[in-house]
Parts: C-alpha cells; sequence; structure tokens
C-alpha cells in the first residue's frame, strides 16, 4: 500500500469540501487507497488551523473535533521532536542538494528528503 504525507493545508481544505482536489484526496483515505502518515506537529497545526476564522464558518466543532480523532486513530502518526537540517557549506561547491533528516523520538526511525 501507498503511503502519503499530506501538508495541513490539503488536510484543511480536504475537510472542508469533498469536491476539491484536497476534498478527494480526504476520501480516497478514508475508502483506504493508500496510509496517511502524519505527525503530532501537523495535528497540532491543523487544530490550529481550524481555529481561523474561514475554518470556523465552514465547519462546526464536532467535525473539526472527529477529524482530529479520526487523525489519531486511523493514520500513522510519527511523534516527531527533532527535526534536523543539514546544510553544508561544502553542499553549494559539490552541487549536491540539502537534505532533511527528521528523527523519531525513540530514534529507531531516521525518515530523509531531499529539499
Amino acid at each position: 500500500m501507498i503511503s502519503a504525507v499530506l501538508d495541513t493545508n490539503v488536510l484543511a481544505s480536504g475537510t472542508v469540501s469533498a469536491a476539491n482536489a484536497p476534498g478527494q484526496i480526504i476520501d480516497a483515505w478514508h475508502a483506504r487507497k493508500f496510509e496517511l502518515v502524519t505527525s503530532t506537529h501537523i495535528i497540532g497545526e491543523l487544530s490550529r488551523t481550524f481555529q481561523k476564522p474561514y475554518f470556523k464558518n465552514h465547519l462546526t466543532n464536532k467535525a473539526v473535533t472527529n477529524f482530529i480523532d479520526l487523525l489519531q486513530n486511523e493514520a500513522f502518526v510519527i511523534p516527531i521532536i527533532v527535526k534536523v537540517v543539514l546544510s553544508l557549506c561544502l553542499s553549494e561547491f559539490l552541487n549536491t542538494n540539502f537534505n532533511t533528516f527528521i528523527i523519531s523520538p525513540k530514534q529507531d526511525h531516521l525518515y530523509q528528503d531531499v529539499v
């Protein structure tokens, strides 16, 4: 099964309407077409985003609570506590990309993404 990380903006927009592209992505997750991977940081950011006037006008408190609960219970949540961005001066001279490493609290997983 495919695993995917969704940006906070995609999660928030997808909660408001199923007719837009983010909404279709959320629907695909509900249909278990992919595994959603998220973090405690993203869930916290999403909770804060839902407090903005736009979302207060488009979503009930119950809808917000249900979606946050769904993420916490159905998504694969990584409790990230450390994010290290390595940007060596030599990388510019060596014409290489910067790497972002995300370390889980137990440090038994190391996630790498090229930025």
